[in-house]
């Protein structure tokens, strides 16, 4: 919906809604049909406003996906680190710019954005760049309260959307919480951990075991060239769906607020090699990680398809995708049981051939539940056999 402001006098404002056929037909159907010959706007306040939308999902660490007015995009939103929306922390508003249809991200964007805490502006900004069609934007709010976030004039067209999320008590003067800067731990993604060799000496995270207590957050930050992930739970089992962050990049940070006793172990889902372990102390806490199955037993795991998603979209490139598959088959984390020989010209299998744009549109059909594990597990043996894979 548009609301365009016409002033046609000194005492008096006209304004003009104007709204979309397909969003008046929808507004229609959710009417009584006896209801329907009359129907009544509201300006209301900022904050008013505010209030419809306190229970966003924002604050869990979901996706929300939001249809712009004229239904020409589709912003993926999320915030980090998830379930560690108080005041006093730093967060990462992630916005991803998609095509409606196909839900692939568009670059070029340029874009206006307003972040309002209970009415009251905490960021205002006009032309904001996104040369891939994804963004990261820095936030701190010093008070709690209901935070509604509005997109605009992308690519200088009159379209848009909102979105909203609630601001707890937690590390300002009166938050009283728990996770005080001076009790986080950090945790180090070493330069080079996209190749493998570092988990010979546990070098991957660095440290590779913390230890903390109840209530205390531990933040991951990359300082390696490549992107990476931090997900509880082990390449064998997959993640836990205690924490698992978003791509990582090159300087950004993850944090997570542990609130349970016991040993956690987490892995990188994008470079299954790399692991680490964090062990919260009260009392003597017992560890939550556990073995794996059998190889003979195993197909492919549900999270490899985020990898395959993030492949298949353009987040991450070929040689990472190709380098988390060669380990996870070579680990028998992918049962591949009749694993081909390569072919004379790629024996030596240094994992330089590129990955064909047919197994790319495979990873997203698969990722999309539209083909099986048996039909992807062919294309992984097809890649082994080429040397797209070496083993």
């Amino acid at each position: 919906m548009y609301i365009i402001p016409d002033r046609s006098s000194d005492d008096s404002i006209v304004v003009h809604f104007l709204l979309s056929s397909s969003k008046l037909a929808g507004m229609l159907a959710s009417i009584p049909e006896d209801e329907r010959d009359v129907m009544t706007f509201t300006i209301a306040s900022g904050k008013e406003r505010q209030k419809e939308k306190q229970d966003a999902s924002l604050e869990g660490g979901d996706t929300v996906v939001v249809t712009s007015s004229r239904e020409d995009w589709k912003f993926y939103v999320w915030l980090e680190p998830p379930g560690g929306v108080v005041q006093g922390r730093d967060l990462v508003l992630n916005v991803e710019f998609r095509d409606p249809v196909t839900n692939i991200i568009i670059p070029l964007i340029t874009y206006d954005i307003d972040v309002l805490l209970d009415g009251q502006s905490v960021l205002s900004e006009r032309g904001r760049h996104t040369p891939d069609g994804s963004d990261r934007i820095p936030l701190h709010f010093a008070g709690p309260g209901a935070v509604i976030a509005s997109i605009s004039q992308v690519n200088d067209f009159e379209t848009g959307g909102e979105f909203a999320f609630t601001v707890g008590k937690g590390l300002g003067p009166d938050g009283g919480g728990a996770g005080a800067a001076a009790h986080d731990h950090r945790v180090e993604m070493a330069p080079g951990s996209f190749m493998i060799g570092c988990e010979r000496d546990d070098a991957c995270f660095e440290p590779y075991a913390l230890e903390a207590l109840q209530g205390q957050t531990v933040s991951w930050k990359n300082l390696d060239e490549q992107g990476h992930t931090v997900a509880s739970g082990t390449p064998g089992e997959g993640p836990d769906g205690m924490f698992l962050s978003p791509v990582v990049g090159e300087g950004q940070t993850y944090e997570y607020t542990f609130e349970d006793a016991g040993t956690f172990d987490y892995f990188c889902t994008l470079h299954p090699w790399m692991l680490g372990t964090v062990t919260i102390r009260e009392g003597d806490g017992v560890g939550s990680g556990g073995g794996g199955e059998d190889a003979d037993d195993l197909a492919i795991p549900d999270w490899i398809k985020s990898n395959a998603r993030w492949w298949s979209d353009g987040i991450i490139d070929d040689a990472t995708f190709a380098s988390a598959l060669e380990y996870l088959v070579r680990e028998g984390i992918i049962a591949i049981t009749d694993i081909p020989d390569p072919g004379p010209a790629d024996a030596a299998g240094d994992g330089s051939a590129a990955i064909p744009d047919w197994i790319k549109s495979n990873a997203r059909w698969w990722s999309d539940g539209i083909i099986d594990d048996a039909t992807f597990a062919g294309a992984v043996e097809w890649m082994i056999a080429t040397g797209v894979i070496s083993l």
